[in-house]
């Protein structure tokens, strides 16, 4: 045990002062869920596929609106729904959320993409406009 005390005093600590000291994430490594709303089709596979279903996605095809909520604080950073997702629209970035004593979700909405019977042979169909707000609530 002697030898094991000598050896720490000489060498110093074996751990970082977070937060002073930030190890920079691993490449590759699978860290905070992003969506580019612009792109999503609200369709749920990415809800579907969700080990910890802290993703949420709804349609409303009447009023054209769809909106996708994230719940970050269930989040395991598997990444499947970042695979599954069929427009590429999920990205996790190598980089995760600070801490935060509060729970927090993200709430996305955006217009659906609207096709009339003239686009259906040939054109693209146009999307709304989309806005984003983060909203937090204490669980």
């Amino acid at each position: 045990m002697i030898p094991n005390m000598l050896r720490s005093l000489v060498r110093g600590p074996a751990t970082r002062r977070y937060p002073d000291q930030v190890r920079e994430p691993f490449a590759g490594s699978r860290g905070e869920l992003v969506n580019r709303i612009e792109g999503c089709v609200f369709c749920g596979v990415c809800a579907r596929r969700c080990p910890s279903q802290c993703l949420r996605v709804t349609r409303d095809k009447e009023a054209g609106l769809g909106a996708w909520e994230y719940d970050q604080s269930a989040c395991v950073f598997c990444g499947q729904c970042v695979e599954h997702c069929p427009t590429g629209c999920l990205e996790q970035l190598g980089t995760w959320a600070p801490a935060s004593e509060h729970k927090s979700r993200v709430l996305l909405r955006a217009g659906l993409k609207v096709r009339d019977r003239a686009e259906n042979r040939g054109g693209e169909g146009e999307q709304g406009p989309a806005e984003a707000d983060e909203t937090g609530f204490r669980g």
